[in-house]
């Protein structure tokens, strides 16, 4: 790429750089400024649920301890009654029994009642070997139980705890002691002030709170006030609940119609230049295609006009002596071809550039489609110096199809000349060309192959790109503009069929050229 064309290059990257630059700050700004309303957003409506199901924890709670106030205060008369056992008779004889009457109901979320006397003596029914096995060996539980109930039932009145102590209409202090959570209420006994209560199974308490959230906020948690950070503490309890990230409702701070659009700037943008690149590109390479076939036509032109007049030169001086008249003339008559051969397939590929000249059609068999046309390309090869064979079996011969008989010859030609410069092989090893026609479905394939060299993987992309020759054409000083395969396969696709470079196994270049069967209309 010469420098002026790099300069072209390099002035349109610098012209795009600032656009995308400033496309990207305004995209930025913009997102920034769309995160934090969304996020505020959904922080509110976050925050909105959250307190409404924290409230809906705080009224199931209170409802849950109301229940156990009503069946201790109705277990209490009713054994009272029942048995006649008052409590200044029998304080803890009553407990006991009040106490088995409530674990023959015990919920899922309790794992024991229990009563505390003044003494921190602990009672608590016997059919509950569970809460006694825990107990067991905490000989200082029922004093440090006395003393956090009247803390926590001090600290009731912070505004961490502003609800619901009055609306529970329980009188139960509920706090965490040696990792179990209580709910204690104080009971007045003849030997001073004790408490009766039960320990939760906090597990099981928390997925029945988390039950009635869920639903709305499916990322909620409850951890000990203690342990939690931010949040939303529950009334009166010593829990704090977290709400999570997600709301269950489908909201969520995903992409907005202004990402939506900026996404599809950017994609318009990123193609809008692609295509500009992709354009001047296109341009720089179809600029230096044409210097290059100006450069090589030119070079082909002069070489046998060179050689005319030089001829011509000396045929009008008289410098040959008549012996050698002969030689000259062909040698005169061989560059005149090749000239015309040059300027007719640089003709015949501008006619197809543009859409013009279209094929006439005939309606020929294969055999008088091609028995000429062997002929000739066996006279040219064999002049050449090459072997030559042909076979078009029987029954292929007298198929019909209708196309352009000269185009055909053209294709033809084209390959024998590719053939004649570049076919020729080791010169230990006879130069030979072979073709070969046979019927595939409702195509002709007339295979046409050599024993030379053959085409190298990187250039077999190039073998039918106009004005391109191989490295080893141009060293090799073979003459040619790099036109005729290119013609030729264009000529093939005018007539409904294609020019193929075949892969094979063996030596030299192979090619499959298709024409369409059949006595159609155009």
């Amino acid at each position: 790429m010469t420098t002026v064309k790099k300069g072209r290059l390099y002035l349109l990257l610098f012209c795009l750089v600032p656009v995308f630059g400033v496309l990207a700050w305004l995209s930025w700004s913009l997102v920034a400024s769309e995160n934090d309303r969304v996020q505020d957003e959904y922080g509110k409506r976050l925050g909105s649920w959250s307190r409404a199901v924290s409230r809906e924890m705080d009224a199931r709670m209170s409802s849950l301890l109301a229940a156990e106030q009503s069946r201790w205060v109705d277990l209490h008369e009713a054994i009272a009654l029942k048995d006649g056992v008052s409590s200044a008779q029998g304080e803890q004889a009553l407990s006991n029994m009040v106490l088995t009457a409530l674990a023959q109901e015990k919920p899922a979320y309790v794992r024991g009642y229990l009563v505390v006397f003044p003494s921190g003596k602990i009672s608590t029914p016997e059919s509950d070997p569970e809460w006694l096995a825990a107990a067991v060996g905490k000989s200082h539980l029922g004093g440090s139980l006395l003393q956090g109930m009247r803390r926590f039932s001090s600290e009731r009145t912070d505004a961490r705890y502003s609800s619901a102590t009055e609306a529970a209409g329980s009188g139960f202090t509920v706090f965490w002691q040696d990792g179990d959570l209580f709910a204690l209420r104080p009971v007045m006994m003849p030997d001073g002030m004790g408490a009766e209560g039960l320990v939760f199974r906090w597990e099981r308490l928390k997925a029945m709170l988390l039950s009635t959230v869920n639903p709305i906020l499916p990322g909620g948690d409850l951890v000990p006030i203690e342990d939690g950070q931010g949040g939303f503490v529950l009334g009166f309890l010593p829990i704090r609940f977290l709400p999570g990230d997600r709301l269950a409702d489908g909201y969520s701070p995903g992409m907005s119609v202004l990402r939506w659009t900026l996404a599809g700037a950017w994609v318009v943008a990123v193609l809008s230049a692609s295509g500009l690149v992709a354009l001047l590109l296109a341009m720089m390479r179809l600029e230096q295609r044409r210097a290059d076939f100006v450069a090589t036509v030119t070079h082909e032109l002069r070489t046998p006009l060179t050689s005319i007049s030089l001829t011509a030169e000396m045929l009008e001086d008289g410098m040959l002596a008549p012996s050698k008249l002969p030689e000259y003339y062909a040698s005169l008559r061989r560059e005149c071809r090749r000239l015309e051969h040059m300027v007719e397939n640089v003709l015949a590929y501008a006619r197809l550039q543009k859409g013009g000249g279209r094929p006439m059609r005939d309606t020929v068999s294969v055999e008088e489609l091609l028995e000429p046309i062997a002929e000739r390309m066996k006279e040219r090869l064999e002049k050449a110096g090459f072997e030559f064979s042909c076979s078009i079996p029987h029954a292929v011969r007298i198929r019909l199809l209708r196309t352009d008989v000269l185009a055909v010859e053209q294709i033809m030609d084209n390959l024998v000349t590719n053939t004649i410069k570049y076919g020729r092989g080791d010169a230990s090893i006879a130069s030979e060309a072979r073709l070969n026609v046979q019927v595939g479905g409702e195509y002709l394939m007339v295979h046409f192959r050599d024993n030379g060299p053959g085409i190298s993987s990187k250039n077999r992309k190039l073998v039918f790109e106009p004005f391109r020759r191989s490295r080893e054409a141009e060293l090799g000083r073979k003459p040619g503009v790099g036109l005729g395969l290119s013609l030729a396969r264009g000529l093939a696709r005018s007539l409904g069929g294609d020019l193929k470079l075949e892969r094979s196994n063996l030596s030299g270049a192979a090619f499959l050229l298709t024409l369409p069967l059949g006595a159609g209309t155009d």
